[in-house]
């Protein structure tokens, strides 16, 4: 069985960063620059404090994350920057479990959450060569609405974003 729950004080953001290396790993095969490959564990501290970090566990194993992001910053796109958004970040889950409905039920706590807190959209970035991530996200109700270049990436980024209703 699945638990889905938000990050709690005496979770571990070492094995949080070490999931996120492992979710992230094809992404750096395909050559893409994705902060998630190689994030140091404060960088995966400070990104899960901009908003809710919520984890996936099997028993005691931590097999998924995603961040419901709150928090944005000058440099961020516009698009994160607009009234009643709330943004997916750090999203993976450990490939072992892929195909499971890990993915579905941890975007679905972040829409059920962006939705209570009052978010009308959510939106999240993703590297345009990253089609089977586009894919992934559109199967689940995202569609393009711009795309932004990253100073750091290597990479230009589809932003993308999904209506929340009640």
């Amino acid at each position: 069985m699945i638990e889905i729950r938000q990050m709690q004080a005496d979770d571990s953001f070492e094995e949080l960063t070490h999931l996120l290396h492992t979710a992230y790993a094809e992404l750096a095969e395909m050559g893409l620059s994705f902060t998630a490959c190689v994030q140091c564990v404060e960088t995966t501290r400070h990104r899960a404090a901009k908003g809710v970090c919520f984890l996936a566990f099997e028993k005691s194993t931590m097999i998924g994350t995603a961040n419901l992001v709150t928090v944005f910053e000058d440099h961020d796109p516009r698009e994160y920057r607009e009234a009643g958004v709330a943004v997916l970040g750090q999203f993976g889950v450990a490939p072992s479990y892929r195909g499971r409905g890990v993915g579905r039920q941890l975007l679905q706590v972040c829409c059920d959450t962006a939705l209570y807190q009052g978010f009308r959209r959510l939106l999240l970035d993703t590297a345009e060569p990253a089609e089977h991530l586009v894919r992934y996200y559109t199967k689940h109700w995202f569609r393009v609405v711009g795309t932004h270049q990253w100073l750091d990436k290597n990479y230009r980024s589809v932003i993308m974003a999904m209506p929340l209703a009640p």
